[in-house]
C-alpha cells in the first residue's frame, strides 16, 4: 500500500455548488473525530509514500485537534514522502502554517477558485484573492513551497477573457501546481436544487483551452485532464489514483482500494465515533476492474503501458481493446505509440466519449 487518504468532512460554511460529503463544523464533533482518526492512523501498520488530508476543510479543525491527526500521520510517512493538506485560503494563518511544517506537511492545496471578486461571490466563497496570496506567503515562509491552487471556470455568465485572466493571475504566483475544474452542479448541491444551469460543452471546452494556453506560456504543463504542474511537481498522491494503484482510506465516506477491491467507508458520524472506519466493498467483476483501469489511466496525458494492461487483464482482452480503439485512433482521439496507449489533446477533451467506445 503506497498511499493513505484521510477524509475530514467538516466545513466552516457550506458552498452552494459543493456536493462532496461535508458537515458543518462544530468544535465538539471535530475533537471527537480527530481523536478517533488519530487512533485509527496509529493502528495502521507500515509506511506510506503519500498521505493526503482532504475534505471538507481539514484546516477548520481546532489546531490542537488537527495536530493530533498530523502527528499520527507523520509517524507513517516514508522518508521523502509527499504529505499534503487542503484548505480554504483564509485558514492558512502564520500560526497554522508553522504547525503544518512542524508535523511534516510539505504540500498544500489552496481552494482559491478565482481571483475575480464577482466569481468568488457567485461561488459563495467568503475569502478574497488577497487571502489566497497571504496563504501562499505564510506557507512559503514556513518552508512549504509545493503549492497547488484550485481554479474553477465555466460559471454562469463568466467570459473566456475572465477565465484567461484568472489562469494568468494564478500562474504568476509562486506556486507549483494548478487544478482547473469546470463548474459541475450536482442535484444535491444548493445550486443544483435551485436549478442553476451549467455552461454548455462548447463554452467549457473553449474556456479550458484558454486556461491551458495561458498556463503553458507560464511554464506549466498538463499531465492529467484537470491538472497542470511545473516540471517535477506533479501530485504524487493523485498519480497513484490515476495509475490505478492501491490506497488506504480513513474517515467517513472515504473511498479506498486494496487487494480485495474498491471500498467506501460508511458515512454515519455517530457510528464512526464508536466503531471507526467501516468498509463496504464493491462487488466488482473483471469488466468493472478493466473499466476502472481505463477510466483512471486515460485521464493521464501519458496514458498507460500496453505491457501493464496485458499483465493485468491478459492478451485476449488487449486484442479486444485494440479493436475497439481503432475507431478513436482513426478520429485522432487515441494513439498507440512506443508501447503506450493515450488520448490525444483532442481526445482528452472528449474523454467521456472515448471511454464509452472502449467500454
Amino acid at each position: 500500500m503506497s498511499s493513505l487518504y484521510i477524509h475530514i468532512p467538516f466545513c466552516p460554511r457550506i458552498c452552494p455548488y459543493c456536493d462532496f460529503l461535508k458537515l458543518y463544523y462544530f468544535p465538539d464533533w471535530g475533537k471527537r473525530y480527530a481523536a478517533k482518526l488519530a487512533e485509527e492512523i496509529s493502528a495502521i501498520p507500515g509506511l506510506f509514500d503519500t498521505i493526503y488530508l482532504g475534505g471538507g476543510t481539514p484546516t477548520c479543525l481546532d489546531l490542537s485537534d488537527l495536530s493530533k491527526v498530523l502527528s499520527a500521520c507523520q509517524a507513517h510517512l516514508k522518508e521523502g514522502g509527499e504529505f499534503s493538506i487542503e484548505g480554504n485560503p483564509e485558514s492558512f494563518s502564520k500560526r497554522l502554517c508553522v504547525q503544518l511544517a512542524l508535523y511534516g506537511i510539505n504540500r498544500a492545496s489552496i481552494g482559491a477558485q478565482s481571483a475575480n471578486p464577482k466569481t468568488l461571490q457567485t461561488l459563495g466563497r467568503s475569502h478574497s484573492f488577497a487571502d489566497a496570496t497571504h496563504a501562499i506567503a505564510n506557507l512559503r515562509q514556513a518552508g512549504i513551497s509545493n503549492l497547488n491552487l484550485d481554479l474553477m471556470y465555466a460559471l454562469p455568465e463568466e467570459s473566456e477573457a475572465e477565465v484567461k485572466e484568472d489562469a494568468l493571475t494564478f500562474a504568476r504566483l509562486p506556486i507549483t501546481h494548478l487544478s482547473a475544474y469546470s463548474l459541475i452542479l450536482e442535484e444535491n448541491s444548493v445550486y443544483g436544487k435551485k436549478g442553476v444551469k451549467e455552461a454548455d460543452e462548447d463554452t467549457q471546452a473553449n474556456q479550458f483551452l484558454a486556461i491551458k494556453k495561458a498556463l503553458e506560456k507560464q511554464g506549466f504543463h498538463q499531465y492529467e485532464v484537470s491538472s497542470f504542474a511545473e516540471p517535477g511537481y506533479e501530485c504524487r498522491h493523485n498519480l497513484n489514483y490515476w495509475e490505478d494503484g492501491y490506497y488506504a482510506a480513513l474517515g467517513i465516506g472515504a473511498a479506498g482500494y486494496d487487494e480485495k477491491g474498491h471500498y467506501k467507508n460508511r458515512i454515519g458520524l455517530l457510528d464512526y465515533f464508536e466503531h471507526g472506519s467501516i468498509r463496504d466493498y464493491e462487488n466488482e467483476s473483471t469488466q468493472d476492474q478493466l473499466e476502472t483501469f481505463l477510466l483512471t489511466n486515460l485521464r493521464l496525458v501519458k496514458g498507460f503501458a500496453v505491457s501493464e494492461f496485458i499483465r493485468r487483464f491478459g492478451e485476449d482482452e488487449w486484442g479486444k481493446l485494440r479493436r475497439k480503439a481503432q475507431k478513436d485512433i482513426d478520429l485522432g482521439l487515441l494513439a498507440i505509440d512506443q508501447g503506450r496507449v493515450y488520448c490525444t489533446g483532442k481526445g482528452l477533451m472528449l474523454l467521456d466519449s472515448v471511454l464509452l467506445d472502449l467500454f
